[in-house]
């Protein structure tokens, strides 16, 4: 911006005028150098409009003296070799002035493949770019159906958990009218745990008739490996006799480990009842059940053998 400041037709003009009177040529790199720069274009304009607008040099003003005839010739010679002397400086200026152009003209040519390259790799960057612009369109299509999608799940998730809400509320309030029904079923565990004591007593009661029993059997063996002794007519029955009360005896420790099974079990039932609150009602009840059973049952069995 500078440069085209200073290259007008009147500083060119000037340069012109001052190179002149310095006796140098007014080429176009000498104007160039004297302005600091400036298009050799322009400069060349601006120089051939000055010198067109400079007086030229012709024979018609040249002065002949009359009297002098003999002076004519040389004059005329002397006025030919500066005009030929000038013709020649203009020339060299001409010359100069299109090698400078020339340069230019280069220059400005490897300028312009320099911009083509430049604007070809613009090209190229704007093709690459377009295509990031459509993939990220596609990407933000994608996006935008993912949100949608999402979206809609977060809604029927939203909806799947208030329905879980009103379903818990509504099996909150059936499980506080079950609490309101603790005290009962507490106290019918408490009944459940005497009647399991009483099961227990049973049950030791018949341990001890089993352990009776077994003395009973281990002196009868006695007996019989003594009465063998003595007689060999009498050991067949007496074989018999024998597996008649290790049958009983098995019998009664099988009734014993059912019965500890069974208190085991009773146990167990209680404190899952006591965890269990829910269900108390019905356990309490199955139990019940269970321990009149096994009463019967134990109480049936410990009888014959007593």
């Amino acid at each position: 911006m500078k440069q085209s400041a200073l290259v007008t037709y009147e500083a060119v003009a000037q340069a012109c005028e001052a190179l002149t009177a310095e006796g140098q040529r007014p080429s176009v790199r000498n104007v160039i150098a004297r302005l600091g720069g400036g298009s050799p274009n322009v400069v060349l304009d601006y120089q051939r409009q000055w010198k067109a607008g400079r007086p030229l040099v012709s024979a018609a003003t040249i002065q002949v003296d009359e009297t002098i005839v003999v002076a004519i010739a040389r004059q005329i010679a002397s006025a030919t070799a500066a005009a030929r002397s000038d013709i020649e400086a203009q020339m060299a200026d001409a010359e100069a002035d299109a090698q400078a152009v020339a340069a230019a003209g280069r220059e400005s040519e490897a300028r312009v493949l320099e911009l083509e390259a430049s604007l070809e790799k613009a090209d190229s960057q704007v093709l690459a770019l377009r295509g990031q612009v459509e993939a990220m369109s596609i990407e933000m299509t994608r996006l935008r159906a993912e949100t949608a999608e999402a979206v809609a799940q977060a809604h029927a998730q939203v909806v799947d958990e208030r329905r879980l809400r009103e379903s818990a509320q509504i099996e909150l309030g059936r499980a506080q009218l079950r609490l309101e029904g603790v005290p009962r079923l507490e106290a019918e565990v408490d009944q459940l745990r005497v009647e399991l004591a009483q099961e227990l007593e049973a049950r030791a009661i018949a341990a001890q008739a089993a352990a009776v029993a077994e003395t009973k059997l281990a002196a009868q063996e006695q007996r019989a490996v003594d009465a063998q002794a003595q007689t060999s007519g009498r050991e067949t029955a007496l074989q018999g006799r024998i597996e008649a009360l290790m049958a009983d005896l098995n019998r009664a420790r099988d009734e014993v480990k059912e019965a500890r099974s069974e208190a085991r079990e009773a146990r167990n039932e209680a404190r899952e009842v006591r965890s269990e609150a829910k269900r108390a009602g019905e356990l309490a009840a199955e139990l019940q059940g269970k321990l009149g059973a096994v009463t019967k049952s134990s109480v049936s069995n410990v009888m014959p053998m007593v």
